[in-house]
């Protein structure tokens, strides 16, 4: 396992909300990022250490 952060951001891409994420890899923690943000912000991005992993549209995964 490793470990992610996962910070969720606003409209202005201001961080609302971190979360620390274990996942098997990348797809696993954009895949548990998803399922925490549940479309509750418009942007999401996943870091580890000093370095941003991902971005994305949280929404993408959330619906449903």
């Amino acid at each position: 396992m490793s470990v992610f952060r996962h910070y969720m951001l606003n409209s202005r891409g201001q961080i609302e909300v971190g979360d620390w994420l274990e996942a098997q890899d990348l797809e696993d923690a954009r895949r548990k990022a998803m399922e925490s943000c549940r479309g509750r912000f418009p942007l999401c991005e996943i870091w580890q250490g000093h370095q941003r992993l991902a971005q994305f549209a949280c929404a993408e995964g959330c619906e449903g």
